[in-house]
């Protein structure tokens, strides 16, 4: 790797480098922040794309060091990677960091106003993966937003980030800023630019290109199986179970097909509820629904500096930040998001919104029994506050309480909205209870798409639902095989199915579901 140490001498960033490289640029102080801005072109003629660059950024006593290595070898338009980002203190310490990395295509070197429009007095039009342009003033070398992020670093001081940039036109650049507030500590900062690679194509072809990529790559069809079934032309896998059973497992597809149509950016909850469902897949068919569940889901880009989780457009939604929690995803700052729920039992604010954040806390099994129990016996409890407590009760452990009053409950509820019968199903689900797909249906009656709960659902159901006896005999490959289905035990084949399975008998109810790969 080239080593790049850059040192400032009246305003002027010098570049000492054992590489061929040349690099010059200029920083001044951002704004309100105790910080200064870096901005490093490339000279002429001098990088080598075959090596990662790693990159300091010294900014004085009070200025923070940004390392970046990984991809940074002359991207190009549409292409994916993955950057490693290390930022430490002039001690060289590690430090718990908020990050905010953006790419943006542009002629010239972003200068300190574009800066500002990115980072401080103006906003991205655009949040996420897709070419649009940037709201602020004119000028300052950017002509529209590639990529944007916002997430932390570890208690190494360490983070990835995973891109993916649209097509586009012309050079790109690079843009991370760091900064750190600790007790008792003045606000650090430092930021970097890169020039970053060269865009091929044109923009008009943009938006056709990636709207062929957010097609859903898979499909499925279910219905009961019979002699004469026809598979879908492309059929990847059929699962054979009770009805029952399939409804769980259609439930997980739903929403990681959902997610991959969308384009695999955007919608938090979506993301969220797809990153579960996936791994739950896996766990329930290992590899041979691999290639169906597709690539991990990213999340840390939906976490914000405050350490809650939300749309990247928008502020932190603690009802999502909630039910996240019950998802486990693998890669978030769990420190931050308990700070983010305790903030809630320290500041004023309303009563539901201290109940969701005593139920993240129970979530991740935290000892908060006693605050859930003296909340319950409010008698002027909503229903929506009732659930988010017996459901914080259910998971500290009083599990039995938390049955028999979620019964009483829901016996005398006359309406739900959207979130209070969502809630309904998760619980009637962690209870065992009959109704939970009548209170998922409600939920999604309202046109609200609960895309988490049914995924938590189907993940309580699922261990639970037990296929009678049944067996079915068929003909693949050339050879005839028998296969026997009951309790949780379920017929799983792969294909590719359409010219290759025939069914040749069936004794029971057996139903099946198909996943196929679309064109």
């Amino acid at each position: 790797p080239h080593y790049l140490y850059l040192e400032a001498e009246q305003g002027i960033l010098k570049a000492v480098t054992g590489g061929k490289s040349q690099y010059e640029g200029v920083f001044a102080p951002q704004h309100d922040l105790n910080s200064y801005m870096a901005c490093v072109a490339y000279g002429a003629g001098g990088y080598e794309p075959e090596s990662p660059l790693l990159l300091y950024l010294d900014s004085g006593d009070a200025g923070l060091q940004i390392a970046v290595s990984g991809s940074l070898m002359g991207e190009r338009s549409g292409d994916e990677g993955l950057l490693r980002i290390t930022v430490r203190d002039a001690g060289n310490n590690p430090l718990q960091a908020s990050l905010c990395l953006s790419i943006v295509a542009g002629e010239t070197r972003p200068d300190v106003d574009t800066m500002a429009a990115i980072y401080g007095d103006y906003t991205p039009s655009g949040i996420g993966s897709g070419q649009e342009q940037l709201a602020g003033p004119e000028g300052g070398g950017v002509d529209a937003s590639l990529f944007f992020a916002t997430f932390s670093t570890d208690e190494q001081g360490q983070a990835e980030c995973a891109y993916r940039l649209p097509q586009f036109s012309g050079a790109c650049w690079l843009i991370i800023q760091a900064i750190h507030s600790g007790a008792g500590q003045a606000v650090q900062a430092g930021s970097i630019v890169l020039a970053y690679g060269e865009g091929e194509g044109n923009a008009e072809d943009a938006a056709e290109e990636a709207k062929v990529e957010q097609q859903p790559q898979y499909a499925y069809e279910s219905g009961r199986l019979a002699i004469d079934t026809v598979w879908p032309r492309q059929t990847a896998m059929a699962i054979f179970s009770s009805a029952e059973r399939l409804q769980a497992i259609r439930l997980l597809l739903d929403s990681l097909l959902t997610y991959r149509a969308a384009g695999d950016i955007g919608d938090a909850e979506q993301a969220i509820a797809a990153a579960h469902a996936r791994q739950l897949l896996l766990d329930y068919a290992s590899d041979r629904i691999a290639a169906c569940a597709g690539e991990p889901v990213s999340l840390f880009m939906y976490q914000h500096a405050d350490g809650g989780l939300g749309d990247m457009e928008s502020e932190s939604q603690l009802a999502l930040s909630v039910k996240a929690i019950a998802a486990a995803p693998d890669d978030i700052d769990y420190a931050a998001l308990l700070r983010y729920y305790r903030s809630y039992l320290v500041a004023p604010g309303s009563r539901l919104e201290q109940i969701m954040a005593l139920c993240g806390l129970a979530l991740y099994r935290q000892p908060v029994l006693n605050d859930v129990q003296i909340l319950l016996s409010a008698a002027d409890l909503s229903d929506e506050e009732y659930l988010w407590l017996l459901l914080a009760s259910h998971a500290c452990g009083d599990q039995q309480r938390a049955a028999a009053l979620l019964d009483a409950r829901l016996a005398a509820m006359k309406t739900a909205d959207a979130q209070t019968a969502a809630l309904a199903a998760w619980l009637a689900a962690a209870c065992g209870r009959d109704d939970t797909l009548n209170w998922l249906s409600r939920a999604s009656a309202s046109k609200s798409h609960m895309y988490l709960e049914q995924v938590l659902v189907a993940r309580l159901m699922l261990p639970r639902l037990a296929a009678p006896e049944m067996s079915l005999t068929y003909t693949m490959d050339g050879g005839k095989n028998t296969a026997r289905i009951g309790g949780i035990n379920d017929c799983i084949l792969t294909g590719p199915l359409d010219d290759g399975l025939i069914i040749n008998s069936v004794e029971g109810d057996i139903n099946y579901l198909g996943i196929y790969r679309q064109d």
